[in-house]
């Protein structure tokens, strides 16, 4: 789907197991609901609890590469693209940013697309890491702050947040339903507390932000 009408909005589903029961009566409800696009992440989990999603025309999913044993980094869950018709596929890292897409990460990626069929013409351009909006940035600095031993491992914002803070300046117009946002992230590899204040601080300032079964 094209964004070419002003009153677009986001869905952005977050990778929850369980839902609010109402969530497709809050989808079906909507005002926007016909000139919408949701938006998934990884396994896509909000497909296996939501018919309305499933049958959602305007579906978009980002997949983010994840190492295999610490090492061999791949995207999971790409048998999902033989299951659902997405209208656009992204990836975190970018294939078709000059310095990924000749690694073993995109011939995989491009390998599988050819295998099974599926429409490269699909694939959209997010940018690499340094071209991220200055929020994504902000955030980041302030995850670092959060470390208490130098020895810690990196972490990094959650694939939701990310993307977010990515729709929401890419396209500023549009407004954004954030679903599942609860900011309970994986401590290990992300910082909950930092993810849940922001998203509790675009509940009270952001007028196009609106949550659905999130933190507030």
């Amino acid at each position: 789907m094209d964004i070419y009408k002003k009153d677009c909005r986001f869905f952005i589903f977050a990778n929850k197991r369980s839902y609010n029961k109402y969530l497709d009566d809050f989808l079906v409800s909507h005002k926007d609901i016909g000139n919408s696009i949701f938006i998934f992440f990884n396994k896509a989990e909000p497909l296996k609890h939501s018919a309305v999603s499933r049958k959602h025309p305007n579906k978009w999913i980002f997949f983010r590469s994840l190492s295999t044993n610490g090492r061999y980094m791949m995207f999971r869950d790409l048998n999902l693209l033989n299951l659902f018709d997405f209208k656009g596929i992204f990836t975190v890292p970018d294939i078709l940013d000059k310095n990924i897409y000749k690694n073993n990460l995109a011939i995989d990626f491009i390998d599988f697309l050819e295998k099974n069929n599926i429409d490269g013409s699909l694939i959209r351009h997010i940018g690499s890491e340094k071209f991220q909006p200055t929020e994504y940035f902000q955030l980041m600095k302030r995850i670092s702050l959060k470390k208490i031993k130098y020895y810690h491992k990196n972490k990094c914002l959650s694939s939701g947040l990310w993307i977010y803070l990515y729709i929401k300046n890419k396209y500023p117009r549009y407004p954004i339903t954030l679903i599942g946002f609860t900011g309970d992230v994986d401590p290990s590899i992300h910082e909950p507390i930092v993810e849940k204040n922001y998203i509790i601080g675009e509940h009270l300032w952001n007028k196009n932000c609106e949550l659905f079964d999130c933190i507030v």
